[in-house]
């Protein structure tokens, strides 16, 4: 009844500004997308990340991406220099992309693992967890598949993540991710921390979790944060001993003023994104959306240490992705049409974070 209630009462008018249409796939719902793993839920999972492996292609997904980038550049009134700096730019990282996918170890570990049967990926994140085990990995099989299949997927996943801890699991293949930074001592009673907290949970779906899965019902991929008290705790302690610099051109901590959770939905193949912001009420709902607007004027904050290259959180050619509010949401649709208006006019803000990206070294490293 909790359920019905929320669905029925909070998404009247969101659904009417939503990207998917009801020809698509309606299949993943917040019950069969969640059921499916709810013995590994409970009242501290605070992020849910659901991924259909079927609809998912790589090589049509950057594709796409190249013609909106080259199709938003002509329309574009920027220098022909910048023009051609930034065509170059992507054009590296899209043949990158596209050589590793094709030819490189983690491309063919995709295509394996997904040749054997996995059809769906999930990540969890759990605010007690946290500090042991930032995410879990749950691969999700066919009930056809046959386990000889699941045993052989363990194996290669197992093969090519160092950082993750895999076991079987009712017919999914579970991995829990470690940080690479974490010693052999630390990793252990990590685990240890893990097994025991396994051992005695209590299997709960949060609603805010059911309800933002509910709103995304539609979309292939979808994500939901829903931040509880433990986790909001932590995130204001770390922030109190940040640089006051830092602190204040935090998007996180403007999130987590208002936000009751967060909703996102994507199709990476035709790069449609759908982004919902709930607030706690009209009035918090509101301050987000002011202090979202105030880190327009933070001061600029170096992209990591080592980097000369220094970017704001956001700035006046980014108004147009500024979530807007309609009645107690913050909302943003992204599709093609708005990003062939929108992209290049973005993009060379971007360009710092794209070139840091091109130059930090690859993570995970391949064994």
């Amino acid at each position: 009844m909790q359920r019905l209630r929320l669905v029925f009462c909070l998404f009247a008018a969101a659904l009417a500004f939503s990207p998917w249409t009801a020809a698509q796939d309606s299949s993943s719902s917040a019950d069969a997308v969640l059921d499916r793993i709810s013995r590994h839920l409970d009242k501290s999972t605070v992020f849910v990340g659901y991924f259909d492996l079927k609809k998912i292609d790589p090589e049509l997904s950057v594709r796409t991406l190249r013609e909106i980038v080259d199709g938003s550049l002509r329309k574009s009134t920027m220098s022909m220099e910048m023009k051609n700096t930034i065509h170059l730019t992507l054009s590296q990282v899209f043949d990158a992309f596209e050589k590793e996918w094709r030819a490189g170890r983690y491309g063919e570990v995709w295509r394996h693992v997904q040749s054997l049967g996995c059809e769906a990926v999930y990540v969890l994140s759990n605010s007690v967890t946290l500090p042991h085990s930032p995410a879990r990995i749950l691969c999700v099989f066919d009930p056809s598949v046959e386990i000889r299949r699941i045993n052989a997927a363990h194996m290669i996943l197992a093969a090519n993540a160092p950082f993750v801890r895999f076991q079987q699991n009712d017919g999914l293949i579970v991995g829990d991710f470690f940080p690479p930074q974490m010693t052999n001592e630390q990793r252990q009673v990590a685990e240890q921390a893990l097994a025991g907290f396994a051992k005695n949970r209590r299997p709960f779906i949060r609603p805010e979790l059911f309800a933002g899965m509910e709103l995304m019902k539609l979309a292939p991929h979808k994500m939901v944060f829903a931040p509880d008290n433990v986790l909001r705790g932590n995130i204001q302690k770390g922030l109190a001993v940040m640089p006051p610099e830092v602190r204040q051109a935090m998007p996180v901590k403007v999130l987590f003023a208002g936000a009751h959770w967060i909703s996102l939905g994507f199709d990476i193949n035709r790069w449609i994104v759908d982004l919902n912001i709930k607030g706690e009420n009209p009035r918090a709902t509101l301050a987000l959306y002011d202090a979202i607007i105030k880190l327009k004027d933070a001061p600029l904050v170096p992209l990591r240490a080592t980097a000369p290259d220094q970017v704001r959180v956001w700035d006046e050619q980014m108004m147009p992705f500024i979530p807007k509010v309609r009645e107690n949401w913050l909302r943003l649709t992204i599709d093609r049409r708005f990003l062939d208006d929108h992209l290049a006019n973005v993009l060379p803000h971007a360009m710092p974070m794209i070139r840091a990206a091109q130059s930090a070294p690859r993570f995970p490293p391949p064994p």
